[in-house]
């Protein structure tokens, strides 16, 4: 199989990415207060991912409750002095499952293995099948794991600092094979897992070591060749060397099985996606999802997500092609699709090339309530349809004479959230 055809893979370290989006948001939420920073920085992943890197599979790795008991029976110091995030960390989580089950991605776990060990393991599936894997973690630990059908994507810094390693980048930066990378971690230690290595020992001179001598094995059978005061270290810590490499090695063979069905990409982003972004408020995010979607995912996306659509074929037609009734009509981001409803509560999706002449006449034939009435007529214009009807009422104009300062006059987020009238009800229920 040649690489153009090869399947590829993409396993998100769930929790590396959302610190990364929590972090670098930290005081974002919707209107209501609800903080949303780690998801806003999930959400712009996806789109990134599905946009540049075009996957045929997407799953997510995530670290359990208990995911480090079988290492911390190693070393009972292993990942101390972490503080924990705090509260709203985890009041976004329900959210990021929502996000995650709207693209359809499934999330795994697995108590005693870490969201490095699920990743290893699923790069490790995926070559048995002739999978590519591309791993997306800000974790060097998962370094070791690349080989000629798996390459990481290391979050450097926030979310679009990334380097990308395969076999050859890696030996170009590191001087060595990345499977001898668990073997100078071994000597360097980590600090921010708390992994001891041995003091004194940087990751130039670990490198030099095992560029040298192979392994750390071959390090400490050739003692005798290494300088007296890089050898006194080695010497004084060769118990937290062989230590460092037990907790370092990820688990592969960790009993979780991915389920490539499920992990099925399919047409690539999904209405139900686009229908989340807007729930979040992430109108930026929203609109290059849109870019993204095909025109009837578009259509689906930007339905209202209260309306009801028409059940029936017989209903479509009783509550949209009946001449003389007011309708409300509202029109896609791309203009190939409406939105009409002739009664509250019930919306169907429409798309303008599907409109048979007698539709168009009886469509057009009433008053018009339109929202966003320029953008309707600029879509029917796009198809030579003309709406000679009289012009009722626009709801975006009603919407902006109400609430000035309001962000958003989408029909989607109108629907979603009550205005205060007068006399009671919703900008766009009141119309009726």
């Amino acid at each position: 199989m040649s690489e153009a055809t090869k399947k590829r893979l993409i396993i998100i370290d769930g929790k590396s990415v959302f610190y990364r989006g929590y972090y670098a948001m930290p005081n974002l939420s919707t209107k209501d207060g609800t903080p949303t920073g780690g998801v806003y920085g999930f959400a712009v992943l996806a789109l990134e991912i599905v946009k540049r890197l075009k996957p045929d599979y997407v799953c997510v790795a995530w670290d359990s409750k208990n995911n480090i008991r079988s290492r911390l029976a190693l070393y009972p110091q292993y990942k101390a002095g972490r503080k924990p995030p705090p509260p709203d960390f985890y009041e976004q989580i329900p959210l990021l499952h929502q996000l995650l089950e709207s693209l359809g991605w499934p999330i795994y776990e697995a108590d005693d293995y870490e969201a490095d060990d699920l990743m290893g393991a699923f790069a490790k599936q995926a070559g048995e099948k002739g999978i590519e894997s591309y791993l997306v973690t800000s974790d060097l630990d998962v370094l070791q794991l690349v080989n000629a059908h798996t390459h990481i994507y290391t979050l450097k810094k926030g979310l679009t600092n990334i380097d990308l390693f395969n076999e050859a980048s890696f030996r170009e930066k590191y001087g060595v094979d990345a499977h001898q990378w668990i073997d100078v971690k071994a000597l360097k230690g980590d600090s921010s897992d708390n992994i001891p290595g041995v003091a004194g020992i940087g990751e130039k001179t670990a490198l030099e070591l095992i560029s040298q001598y192979k392994t750390l094995d071959g390090v400490y059978e050739n003692l005798e060749l290494i300088k007296p005061a890089v050898k006194a270290k080695l010497e004084r810590d060769r118990d937290m060397a062989y230590l460092s490499q037990k907790l370092v090695t990820l688990m592969v063979d960790a009993p979780v099985t991915l389920d490539f069905d499920k992990a099925k990409l399919g047409d690539g982003l999904t209405p139900e996606f686009a229908a989340m972004l807007r729930k979040l408020e992430f109108r930026t995010l929203l609109l290059q999802a849109e870019a993204q979607l095909t025109h009837k995912q578009a259509a689906e996306a930007e339905k209202p997500q209260n309306a009801v659509e028409s059940a029936t074929a017989a209903d479509y037609d009783a509550n949209i092609f009946v001449p003389g009734k007011p309708r409300l009509v509202a029109t896609n981001a791309d203009d190939t699709a409406l939105f009409v409803s002739s009664a509250p509560g019930t919306f169907s999706t429409i798309l303008i090339d599907d409109l048979t002449p007698e539709q168009v006449t009886t469509l057009t034939n009433g008053p018009l309530i339109g929202h966003n009435i320029k953008d309707v007529f600029r879509a029917l214009m796009a198809h030579d349809i003309d709406w000679p009807g009289d012009v009722a009422h626009d709801t975006r104009i009603g919407a902006f004479l109400i609430n000035s300062l309001e962000r958003s006059r989408e029909l989607a987020d109108l629907m979603a959230q009550p205005i205060d009238l007068e006399d009671g009800g919703q900008v766009v229920a009141s119309i009726w």
